[in-house]
């Protein structure tokens, strides 16, 4: 069974409902009905084909599912249908299916494979005693094809139409429009290789480029453009007989020729950069995959030669070549750039792991560019955004000590640019692989990365209290509110990190009017909907001005649950709206939850610690026992011995089983949930609990520090108090990977100074003056701000600096 068929193992609340709410009744067209007819005799046949045709005919059409399974019907099952009497209509109803959906799918590869689905059944019919029957049907397939086809989607299908053309025979109708289709086929393909593939004209117009150009020339000099290009000329004018045809050049056989003649070259380094060329765009077809292999066969060869100077000059020729190229597709430049760096990463190359990392810090990063949402509940947003983190993240995990500054510079393009990570990116799995790797040495760094993520969850999608009170918060209006409905719908539709602005923009609307922020989430349909439906935020307007007085959202918005229930349960008694007071308690609640499965919120930490099985029963119930206590002093020492074994478990090399328990949706534009689930594996769960216990104990250290010098006054026991609190500040900064000798000497000192009765207040103030003050700045802005620093000037001077452009990036 493939994995987005398989039935998930938990309970899919939103999935349930949005399937309730979304499913449509397909009406299967009259003229269409002939095929089920023809296949009821056989239960399964028929069950079979009548989820195809309602899939076919559905609103939401999802094309992947119907091209498969129409390919099993007309090449697996026809057997079935070709000794039916009226079998002519019946392969005229699948050509007609087949041939639509090649026109219509939304991929280009999707329309690709259907026409290979398409030609192939035409080719099985075609060879059959009884084609005849086949053929008005067969013919007008080909002419619709020739048409309106998508010529990109059909270029690859020269090959598979010569195998066609042996089937035809005498039928005059099916061969012309046959030789439509294949002129039209041939003569693109023969014009794009001329233009594209003068393999001698490119390393003319690049000199310095190749280390052997004339080697490269005498390889390709065999491959003949100009009669290509003659070719061409003479199908566009007409100027090719029918028998001819056949006899012609293809864009399939020149890129078969020249897939042969670039594997011949014996120099690595211009073989690989003649594999970029071919690469540029997208002519090679399906054939891109082998080109790709070959050039990393190239680039492994470089490797092994151990010759960094020529893998380095490889690296700043390829970074020139692909700023030369516009027209190079994001993630083509992606993977070969994830690619290098992983092989120099694995072979320890230093010199090559510096340039990789200055060509790539000389593009921009690809930040969200969040524009909007679709009528569809789904976010507008840069489609290549984390495409870019993955490159990066592989890149990194190959070898993170080697690439540190790489490691500094994604986290500037994150923090500064911004980050949007839809669950069904399961980017998680990336963050798995880069802490099986060896981040010790640069710990601090990785978690300063990671830490920029929102990831750090287990539950995939929005189940639970999260799907419940989404619900219930729509209920509350009816349903007539359209802001509340459409945030309703998009929780489900596309959960990611978003949805923590959106419903707190929609609470601050509710709150003030305000709408500026607001509709940056809507569709265009909804924009005018703030003022058109104004109505709708008074209720709510008027609970908030009794639960904020002050607008203070956030002083809201920190309120524990329980006390919220309580607050709004007192608002409902004394005569408030009980359905404003049930919209703003569901839209707090649900943006508390939000918060806290994105952003390491501190409110849910006792309760995740106390379910979690990744901390020993001895040290999770002696931090029950200190936060049911209500001792700060006991409850950081306590979250700081969680916090060190959990340390400890994400820098343990012992090998981990990710477990991952997912169901894929199908129909995105419905608005059935994109996917639920959820993905646990044992470092990556230590690490999203460290940084939330670390929230918690930055507040906690903050309480003990206000604590011990307020009203204080220098004497013996402020100066043990002291001496106590930074050793808890020690060990944070040991667990965040930030400790330094320097810092450890100095406290050390402090201590032992303090055992002496005959130190001096002048000695005491020198120790605090010199050794410690100095070992602060050495632990933090020495080796952890000047390598960031370092990594942003770099941005800077390329003026790739997130959030800036041009001059302004330089000034950054």
């Amino acid at each position: 069974m493939k994995k987005d068929e398989r039935r998930p193992s938990i309970r899919s609340e939103a999935l349930e409902a949005n399937l309730r709410e979304t499913r449509a009744d397909v009406e299967i067209p009259a003229e269409f009905r002939p095929l089920l007819e023809a296949a009821r005799p056989h239960r399964g046949l028929h069950d079979e084909l009548k989820r195809l045709l309602e899939e076919y005919f559905h609103p939401f059409r999802d094309d992947e599912f119907v091209v498969e399974n129409m390919a099993l019907q007309v090449l697996g099952r026809w057997v079935r249908y070709r000794f039916k009497p009226e079998r002519g209509l019946l392969f005229s109803l699948f050509a007609r299916l087949l041939c639509d959906l090649a026109l219509s799918a939304g991929r280009r590869d999707l329309r690709e494979e259907s026409f290979r689905v398409l030609f192939a059944f035409l080719g099985e019919a075609m060879g059959l005693p009884e084609a005849d029957e086949y053929a008005p049907a067969a013919a007008e397939a080909l002419r619709k094809a020739a048409r309106e086809g998508d010529i990109d989607a059909l270029l690859g299908r020269d090959r598979q139409l010569r195998s066609l053309a042996k089937r035809l025979g005498g039928r005059p109708e099916v061969r012309e429009a046959f030789e439509e289709l294949y002129r039209r086929i041939v003569a693109e393909g023969l014009a794009r290789a001329a233009e594209r593939l003068d393999f001698p004209a490119w390393a003319d117009d690049n000199p310095g480029l190749l280390e052997d150009p004339a080697a490269l020339k005498a390889a390709f000099a065999g491959l003949d453009l100009e009669a290509a290009e003659r070719a061409a000329r003479r199908l566009r004018k007409g100027g090719v007989k029918a028998e001819e045809l056949l006899s012609l050049p293809t864009l399939g056989g020149i890129i078969n020729d020249a897939l042969l003649r670039l594997s011949s070259l014996k120099n690595p380094s211009d073989a690989l950069q003649a594999a970029l060329f071919f690469l540029k765009d997208d002519t090679a077809l399906h054939r891109q995959g082998e080109i790709l292999s070959l050039l990393m066969d190239r680039l492994n060869a470089l490797v092994s030669e151990g010759d960094e100077r020529r893998f380095e000059r490889t690296i700043h020729q390829l970074t020139a070549f692909l700023k030369r190229r516009s027209d190079f597709s994001a993630a083509v430049r992606f993977d070969i750039y994830e690619r290098i760096g992983r092989a120099a990463g694995r072979a320890g190359l230093e010199r090559a792991a510096r340039a990789l990392t200055d060509a790539i810090l000389s593009w921009r990063f690809e930040e969200p560019g969040v524009q909007g949402a679709t009528e569809e509940w789904k976010m507008r947003a840069n489609p290549h955004h984390v495409a870019n983190i993955r490159c990066l993240l592989s890149i990194i995990a190959s070898n993170p000590p080697l690439y540190r500054r790489l490691i500094c510079a994604l986290t500037l393009f994150l923090r500064f640019g911004g980050v949007f990570v839809p669950d069904t990116a399961l980017l998680q799995k990336d963050v798995s692989a880069l802490l099986a790797a060896d981040i010790g040495p640069v710990y601090h760094h990785v978690r300063q990365l990671l830490r920029s993520l929102p990831v750090f969850f287990n539950e995939l999608g929005a189940e639970g209290e999260l799907r419940r009170l989404s619900t219930a918060l729509d209920q509350a209006s009816a349903r007539r509110d359209s802001i509340v409905h459409f945030l309703r719908k998009a929780v489900p539709a596309e959960t990611n990190n978003l949805l923590v602005e959106f419903s707190l923009e929609v609470l601050r609307y509710w709150a003030t009017g305000e709408t500026e922020g607001l509709v940056r989430f809507l569709p265009p349909s909804l924009a005018a909907a703030p003022e058109r439906e104004a109505a709708f935020a008074e209720g709510p307007r008027r609970v908030l001005a009794v639960l904020a007085p002050d607008g203070d959202l956030e002083r809201l918005l920190a309120m524990p649950p329980d006390e919220l229930e309580r607050r709004a349960e007192e608002l409902r008694r004394g005569g408030a709206d009980p359905d404003a007071v049930e919209r703003v308690r569901c839209l707090v609640r649900m943006t508390q939850l939000l918060r806290d499965k994105y952003f390491f919120s501190a409110s849910e930490t006792v309760a995740r610690v106390a379910h979690s099985s990744r901390i020993p029963d001895e040290l999770r119930e002696r931090f029950e026992r200190a936060a049911a206590g209500g001792n700060d002093r006991a409850l950081i020492d306590a979250l700081l011995d969680v916090v060190e074994h959990l340390k400890g478990v994400v820098l343990s090399r012992a090998p981990t089983s990710p477990q991952e328990n997912i169901y894929y949706k199908r129909h995105v534009a419905a608005g059935i949930p994109s996917m639920y689930g959820d993905y646990r594996e044992e470092r990556f769960d230590a690490l999203g609990l460290s940084f939330r216990l670390e929230r918690m104990g930055s507040e906690l250290l903050a309480r003990l520090a206000a604590r011990t010098t307020q009203g204080a006054y220098l004497s013996k026991e402020f100066l043990w108090a002291s001496t106590r609190l930074l050793e808890r500040f020690r060990r944070a900064l040991d667990a965040d990977g930030l400790l330094r000798d320097s810092f450890v000497t100095a406290t050390d000192l402090l201590e032992k100074s303090l055992e002496s009765y005959r130190i001096t207040y002048l000695q005491f103030r020198d120790i605090l003056k010199h050794f410690l003050a100095s070992a602060v700045r050495g632990t933090v802005e020495g080796p952890v701000l000047g390598e960031f620093a370092e990594a942003a000037s770099q941005l800077a001077r390329n003026g790739v600096f997130p959030g800036f452009e041009g001059e302004e990036g330089a000034a950054a």
